[in-house]
């Protein structure tokens, strides 16, 4: 049976933006969720760095004479430790979930750490940035444990978000 256009079933479709699809999967969320006026592409966001991050986000600055701050967004994805966790749980080795679940989080870890070390530069930026997990599921995994997520907040100031959550903060800054 065809699907009437009126059928809240059937998704919206887009005019292409780019030849091929985009690459990273933020760009459709901050396409549809905010403003481009209020976001840069490929920022350098740290002085004395050349190191770009994905997106950032133009923020007003504390004085009327700072013209804005950036909040980082960098998307990261651990494929391979997150097919591996998969694989792990279809099989349902417990040993195995265990060590393919440490090698997301300490991959975690390390986009954290970098994020944190390239990016953040207060006063230039927030003091804190985000950490893109573009697949539900894995931000799914990695916030099932608290502890990583209490350790990446306190040590590298970073928020992790998923596809949802990053479309809730996109619309709450504007």
């Amino acid at each position: 049976w065809p699907v009437p256009p009126w059928d809240c079933r059937r998704l919206p479709t887009y005019p292409p933006l780019l030849p091929h699809p985009p690459l990273h999967p933020p760009v459709r969320a901050f396409h549809d969720l905010i403003y481009y006026e209020f976001y840069e592409s490929n920022v350098k966001t740290k002085k004395g760095s050349n190191e770009l991050v994905e997106y950032a986000i133009k923020l007003p600055g504390a004085n009327p004479r700072d013209k804005h701050i950036y909040l980082p967004i960098d998307a990261k994805f651990p494929q391979e430790d997150y097919i591996r966790l998969q694989s792990a749980y279809e099989s349902g080795d417990v040993i195995s979930v265990e060590r393919s679940l440490k090698s997301l989080l300490q991959a975690v870890k390390k986009f954290a750490k970098d994020i944190s070390s390239k990016y953040i530069d207060p006063p230039n930026t927030t003091d804190f940035g985000i950490m893109f997990l573009p697949v539900e599921g894995l931000f799914a995994e990695v916030i099932r444990q608290p502890d990583i997520i209490a350790f990446l907040q306190r040590e590298y100031k970073i928020v992790i978000t998923g596809p949802t959550t990053l479309a809730a903060m996109l619309n709450s800054l504007q």
